[in-house]
Order: structure tokens, then sequence, then C-alpha cells
């Protein structure tokens, strides 16, 4: 069992946050994407379920659905909090335990 937190941000916008439990055993995960690139397949595909593959917050992430369907997706250079971003990003994390409900409240 895990978790997955997902960030999307905008310098015009601001910021929004989801996190969901997920079958995840392995080691945490931040990744960001470009939101554009991120959202093109997903527009156009009419799969129930599409799979993230990640190995790593550098490599590229692989889209994927039950059909013939692989989408690579490179992944954009994560800024520490302390830094503003002058682009809008999707980002996820991949935690290997599940987080508490104290924890887990907006920061």
């Amino acid at each position: 069992p895990g978790q997955v937190e997902i960030v999307a941000s905008s310098p015009e916008i601001g910021e929004a946050r989801e996190s969901l439990a997920i079958n995840y055993k392995g080691p945490t995960i931040t990744i960001a994407f470009n939101p554009e690139f991120l959202m093109a397949p997903l527009r156009n595909l009419v799969a129930d379920e599409v799979h993230l593959h990640l190995i790593d917050d550098i490599s590229p992430g692989v889209l994927r659905t039950g059909t013939n369907f692989l989408y690579v997706l490179m992944p954009m250079r994560v800024n520490s909090r302390a830094e503003p971003t002058s682009s809008p990003r999707f980002s996820i994390r991949l935690c290997a335990s599940i987080v508490s409900s104290a924890s887990s409240s907006p920061r």
C-alpha cells in the first residue's frame, strides 16, 4: 500500500493538491511534467484505466493502456520550494507508506 500526491501549480492560478491511496511499494519519487504534454494523450484516450510507469525522478515516464498505446513523457526539473516556478507544472509524488490524515493536511 502506498500513496500518490498529485500537485498542479501555475504562477497565475496557484496550486492544487490531491492524495490517493495506490498499490505502490518502492522509494519516494517526486517528478514533474508539463501539464500540456501530460494531458494531450489523456484527452484522446477512451480507456478507463491508464498506467504511468516511473523509474526515478529524472527518467522519462511512460503512459500505457491495455491496448497498443504507449506515450513517453519527459520530466521537468523540480524546483525547490524556495524558488518560485515560472511555468505551469504537474508534479507527482509516490510514497511507499500511507500518510496519516494528520500529516496530509494542506501545507
